[in-house]
C-alpha cells in the first residue's frame, strides 16, 4: 500500500549493482506537491489510454537512446558467454579426447541445466541456494552432478536425460575459477525475471525475432484479443537450418515438406554449423 507521497519511475533494463545510489536508473521523480503541475505529463505517459496507444513504449525507447543503457538480458547473455568460455577451456584441458562437437554439447548442456535449476530456485520449485552452496566445499562438479541426477528423477525431461547423455557424467572438471570465483566477485544473481520461453543462446542473439506466447493452461486467457498478420514467407525465410547431428532421413523429410510448399521452393536447407566452434 502507498499514499503516493512520492512516485519514482525506474528503467529496469539497467543491470543493478549493490553499490547503486537510488538515483541510478531513475527517469522520473514526482512528489505530491508536483502532481498538479505535472498531471498532463503523468497522464500522457501512464494512463491506461496512453499506454494502449503506445506512448509509454515510445517514452521507454527514447530514454534508452538518450542514456545508452545496456539491457539486463544483453548483460546476462554476455555473462553466460564468459561462463561458456571458461568452462570450455577447463573441460578441453582435462578431457583431451573429446571431439569439438562433444565439447560444445557438454558446455552448453551443463550451462542450460544450471540456469534451469536456478530459475526453479527463484520460483520456489527447488531449494533456494543449492547451487550457490556448492562453492562451500570441494568436488564441486561431482556434487553438482548429484543434483542433476536428482533433477532427472524429479522432472523426467530431456534436459536431464542421462540414459541418452552418457558423456557429461564422466567428465573431469576441476574446482577452478569456473565454479569458484574469488569471494569478492561472488553474488547470487536473481533468475526470477527470466522467462524460459524467451531465453535464447548467445549465438542466436542476432535473430532479434518477435515471439508470441499463448498460455493454454490459463483458463482466464481471452483468446479473442489479438490480430492476424499477413506475411510473405519467402521474405522471412532465407535458409532452413537443421540440427548438426540430424540423420539423413530427417533432412530428406524436411526437404520433402519444403518442396510441397510453393513459397519455400527456393529456400535452401543445410545443417547448422553451431557444433563446429563451441566457444562461439
Amino acid at each position: 500500500m502507498t499514499d503516493f507521497e512520492e512516485t519514482a519511475i525506474y528503467d529496469c533494463r539497467l543491470r543493478p549493482k549493490l553499490t547503486d545510489k537510488p538515483s541510478i536508473g531513475r527517469v522520473r521523480f514526482y512528489t505530491y506537491t508536483q502532481y498538479l503541475d505535472s498531471f498532463e505529463e503523468i497522464y500522457n505517459l501512464f494512463s491506461k489510454e496512453s499506454v494502449l496507444k503506445g506512448s509509454f513504449d515510445k517514452f521507454a525507447e527514447s530514454e534508452r537512446q538518450k542514456r545508452g543503457t545496456t539491457e539486463v538480458d544483453a548483460e546476462f547473455l554476455k555473462e553466460i558467454e564468459s561462463w561458456r568460455e571458461a568452462l570450455a577451456k577447463d573441460i578441453a584441458m582435462k578431457n583431451q579426447k573429446l571431439s569439438i562437437r562433444d565439447l560444445n554439447y557438454a558446455v552448453q548442456i551443463t550451462i542450460d541445466r544450471i540456469i534451469f535449476l536456478r530459475m526453479c530456485e527463484d520460483r520456489g520449485i527447488e531449494k533456494y541456494g543449492q547451487i550457490q552452496n556448492l562453492l562451500n566445499g570441494t568436488n564441486i562438479y561431482r556434487r553438482l552432478r548429484e543434483i542433476f541426477f536428482y533433477a532427472d528423477d524429479k522432472y523426467n525431461s530431456g534436459l536431464f536425460d542421462f540414459k541418452t547423455d552418457q558423456l557429461t557424467p564422466e567428465l573431469k572438471i576441476d574446482d577452478c575459477d569456473t565454479w569458484s570465483p574469488p569471494k569478492s566477485k561472488r553474488r547470487q544473481r536473481s533468475f526470477s525475471w527470466i522467462e524460459p520461453f524467451f531465453l535464447k543462446r548467445k549465438c542466436f542473439e542476432h535473430e532479434c525475432e518477435v515471439r508470441a506466447l499463448i498460455n493454454k493452461a490459463s483458463k482466464k486467457q481471452n483468446y479473442d484479443i489479438g490480430f492476424n498478420v499477413s506475411i510473405d514467407v519467402a521474405e522471412l525465410i532465407e535458409c532452413i537450418y537443421v540440427d548438426p547431428n540430424a540423420k539423413k532421413w530427417f533432412i530428406d523429410l524436411v526437404e520433402l515438406m519444403v518442396s510441397i510448399e510453393p513459397d519455400l521452393k527456393n529456400v535452401s536447407i543445410t545443417k547448422s554449423p553451431l557444433g563446429d566452434r563451441p566457444w562461439e
